[in-house]
């Protein structure tokens, strides 16, 4: 609710706030995916202007894979090894 509140006062104090506010309806409509909301429930709440369309937060997250796949291989060409750590219980 609060950032609600906030992206609604940045917009109608300045027009340069498109970006936070585009921003601050994706983070919503990321916890609501998250949370287990409907597809339904999510376009009700696009419709009333409080978070990003069902498809417009599926296009985020797969975006965001695309992200994290090309820096996972940037990385991979980068560096020559990687220490991998999985809570191993070694007696000691």
């Amino acid at each position: 609710l609060f950032t609600s509140v906030c992206a609604m006062l940045s917009v109608s104090r300045s027009q340069q706030a498109n970006n936070y506010q585009v921003v601050t309806w994706v983070v919503i409509g990321l916890f609501l995916l998250g949370s287990g909301a409907s597809k339904r429930e999510i376009e009700v709440l696009a419709h009333a202007g409080l978070s990003t369309s069902y498809n417009a937060i599926r296009e985020h997250i797969h975006q965001l894979s695309a992200e994290a796949v090309a820096k996972f291989r940037r990385l991979v060409k980068e560096q020559m090894f990687f220490i991998v750590w999985d809570n191993l219980n070694i007696a000691f």
